[in-house]
């Protein structure tokens, strides 16, 4: 494809991407039989189809169903033009609806039931979406490809709304076979189909931490360095290096108010990437649905002003959860609803027993959503001596107990990193006979907190040694972060934690990472590699 038609990709997805008023699909026409008796476009999981240039050497196109979930399709397609894009699809009556789609800068609304590919239609018809026009501009074509010819071949063309066309072709049971026309076409090269996805649980992971001879499982939240830190291919980088550097778990964080925009309107794109992720590195999940993120409320704004103990609230958190549970693909093995719930607290005391209420309400739909997860809310170590009391609302509620732990002192400066095996020590005395789960652990590097990469190295060691030696009672443990944030990012995380001057805490927040903001390793990666790659023998 030469530059102009590559340009016209770019800017038919972008405004795909984009569009957010509603239209429905309009244009005449009547079903047409004969075609739509064959499927246009057999979507399901593993169907994958790669087309090749007719002329030069330029990269291939494919198209691949990565998951089903909800009564939808997530599609890849990998292009020269528009890299990490995503199609969400539909599979109408003889058509195929656009659901979503995410040009690599987050999935945009889109309509409900926007018809994209209509198989149904004969020839010399149309329709209108918010995208622009489409049209059937052939039927019955015989289209020969390098993997063989197809009869039957429909092609449709799509105008957006500036008047750049493009033409898509496919052939009835195969699918997608043709993209362009002429000497500027891709041709269908190779296609494997793909099967239905069972509706049955998949068959149980490992159960982490409940033998007494498993390694605790190590996580590690990875973060490119940077400004790549939105960047979809440097994401797919880093979780590779994590991968690579031994994690056997993945953690999962979204905000209700991300995942629900608005009133029951659900975006989970970033959820289905992170997941799709850890299912191709066939790792487990640990999930915290963050309503409450340490001290903030992070409800969707049409029920920010409802109490925890408001019936409503219940409701809409059971209408997360349900509609959240199957894009998981049965891999969370712990989730916790409150993300370090007692900073909140710590200021809205008299709302600790109406949030207790709001977790009895909804663990039944827990249970539900997420068959044989555990169950938690997380607090900070710091709290960890108040659960039994401040908190024994919650405490009873708890299959494990769920703890972030970094060694601050109260300045934000680093506490020694000798402290590690005694501060785990208290985690398991407070659990009780519950175990317990480290969601974050880190140690920053900044000299004005005292610290130095030496430090967080040693702290790094210490960790790995207390958590294997109680591997009967630690069952994993998360290091936050790969790599350093970039300064903006941290007087963002400054403002949204309402320390927006506090120079000792920004110094911490940057200075997590395991690597640098450049991406260099610090002493402690070696470290953590190392050790996360010998419990990972160990299990």
């Amino acid at each position: 494809m030469r530059t102009d038609s590559c340009a016209r990709v770019v800017r038919f997805l972008q405004r795909a991407a984009i569009v957010s008023i509603a239209c429905a699909s309009i244009g005449p026409g009547r079903p047409a039989a004969a075609q739509s008796r064959a499927d246009y476009l057999p979507l399901a999981v593993g169907s994958r189809w790669e087309l090749k240039p007719s002329s030069g050497s330029a990269a291939p196109l494919v198209f691949e169903v990565a998951d089903q979930s909800a009564g939808s399709f997530a599609v890849r397609w990998q292009n020269p033009w528009v890299p990490d894009l995503q199609f969400r699809f539909v599979k109408g009556d003889g058509d195929v609806r656009l659901a979503g789609l995410d040009t690599g800068r987050g999935a945009g609304p889109l309509p409900a039931g926007m018809v994209y590919f209509d198989f149904k239609r004969p020839k010399g018809t149309t329709w209108r979406n918010a995208v622009g026009t489409y049209a059937i501009t052939n039927t019955g074509e015989r289209i020969t490809t390098p993997l063989g010819s197809y009869d039957a071949c429909i092609e449709i063309q799509t105008t957006d709304n500036n008047g750049q066309s493009m033409f898509w072709s496919f052939a009835p049971n195969v699918g997608f076979v043709r993209f362009g026309r002429g000497r500027d076409s891709y041709l269908l090269s190779s296609f494997t189909p793909g099967s239905p996805r069972s509706t049955a649980l998949p068959p149980p992971l490992p159960s982490p931490g409940t033998s007494g001879g498993d390694a605790p499982l190590i996580g590690l939240a990875e973060n490119p360095p940077g400004d790549l830190l939105t960047d979809r291919r440097a994401q797919r980088d880093a979780f590779k290096l994590a991968v690579e550097s031994g994690i056997t778990f993945h953690y999962l964080s979204p905000k209700w108010n991300e995942m629900e925009p608005s009133a029951d309107r659900y975006d989970f794109s970033d959820v289905d990437r992170q997941v799709a992720l850890a299912a191709d590195a066939q790792l487990p999940l640990a999930l915290n649905v963050r309503i409450v993120d340490t001290n903030n409320r992070s409800m969707p704004k049409a029920y920010e002003g409802w109490s925890f103990s408001d019936p409503r609230t219940a409701d809409k958190l059971k209408g997360l959860l349900r509609t959240l549970g199957p894009r998981v693909r049965g891999r969370v093995r712990w989730i916790a609803i409150g993300n370090e719930v007692d900073a909140y607290f710590g200021s809205h005391t008299k709302e600790i027993d109406d949030y207790a209420l709001l977790m009895q309400r909804v663990l039944d739909t827990v249970h539900e959503a997420f068959p044989r997860a555990l169950f938690s809310v997380n607090f900070q170590f710091i709290s960890a001596g108040d659960i039994r009391s401040r908190y024994r609302a919650l405490a009873g509620l708890l299959d494990y107990y769920s703890f972030t732990y970094y060694p601050l002192n109260a300045d934000f400066s680093m506490r020694s990193p000798d402290v590690a095996a005694e501060d785990i020590d208290r985690m398991t005395q407070v659990a009780g006979e519950r175990k317990v789960f480290i969601q974050e652990v880190g140690y920053a590097t900044a000299e004005r907190l005292h610290s130095s990469e030496d430090k967080q190295s040693q702290f790094v060691q210490n960790v790995m040694n207390a958590i294997d030696h109680r591997r009967a009672r630690i069952m994993a443990a998360n290091f936050l972060f790969m790599s350093d944030f970039p300064d903006g990012l941290v007087n963002d995380f400054a403002k949204y934690y309402r320390l927006p001057n506090s120079d000792n805490f920004k110094a911490y927040l940057a200075t997590l990472g395991l690597r640098d903001k450049q991406g260099k390793p610090k002493r402690a990666w070696s470290v953590f590699e190392r050790e996360a790659r010998r419990l990972a023998a160990a299990r």
